[in-house]
């Protein structure tokens, strides 16, 4: 069974447009996804495939994942978000799949990858503003806010106008937040890797909440 969402890409389209999911067009790596670039449709793209060879648990943890992006999402539109220009699930091969930006990310323009040129103040200063915009938007959703869980300068990425796209919504948390009632969840190995862009109460005790976001928004900033 394969299902198409929002764009008419198939799986078949995106085998093709990475060579069978060649490792000559892997560009990064994560817990749960693979991430390749593809030309689909005469358009550069990236593709997350979710990784299907792990323990039984994580697969059902992975499932949760897709299940959360497939509601979430479609639904989450703005200047300052990565657009998701559509997913598959089928038997063998679940995917995202996502404009290809070509001046990467906040962190390695921050760090010169690839001996890139520095950032004035000035675009910093919009990128900054344009996160803050993002995170406003997510925040004040209706029925309910999103919490994107996982802000860091990695997951910040730059279109050809250095405009930011808060991405990777990997750690999404749709929450019925109401005041002074906070929801928790539990660490995970995945979370460890940023661990520096989170609040005590989250590190301590798992406490998520809009703040969670607000505080990592804090530490790219500086």
């Amino acid at each position: 069974i394969e299902i198409n969402v929002l764009s008419p890409v198939s799986l078949q389209e995106i085998k093709e447009g990475t060579k069978n999911f060649s490792r000559d067009f892997l560009i990064g790596e994560g817990q749960f996804f693979d991430v390749y670039k593809a030309d689909i449709k005469n358009q550069s793209c990236v593709v997350k495939l979710l990784k299907q060879k792990n323990a039984s648990a994580d697969r059902q943890k992975q499932a949760q994942l897709f299940i959360e992006q497939c509601q979430c999402l479609p639904r989450i539109q703005h200047p300052n978000v990565l657009d998701l220009l559509g997913y598959v699930r089928a038997d063998d091969a679940t995917c995202f799949v996502y404009p290809y930006l070509k001046h990467g990310s906040l962190f390695n323009r921050l760090h010169y990858t690839d001996k890139t040129s520095p950032l004035s103040w000035q675009v910093r200063y919009n990128i900054l503003v344009g996160v803050a915009k993002a995170i406003l938007h997510l925040h004040t959703m209706s029925p309910s806010p999103v919490i994107c869980g996982n802000i860091t300068s990695k997951n910040i990425l730059l279109d050809q106008h250095f405009q930011p796209k808060l991405s990777d919504f990997a750690m999404v948390h749709l929450r019925s937040y109401l005041i002074n009632h906070i929801k928790t969840i539990k660490m995970d190995h995945a979370t460890l890797k940023f661990l520096g862009y989170l609040p005590e109460e989250y590190i301590r005790r798992g406490d998520l909440s809009v703040k969670t976001d607000v505080y990592s928004y804090g530490i790219v900033s500086m």
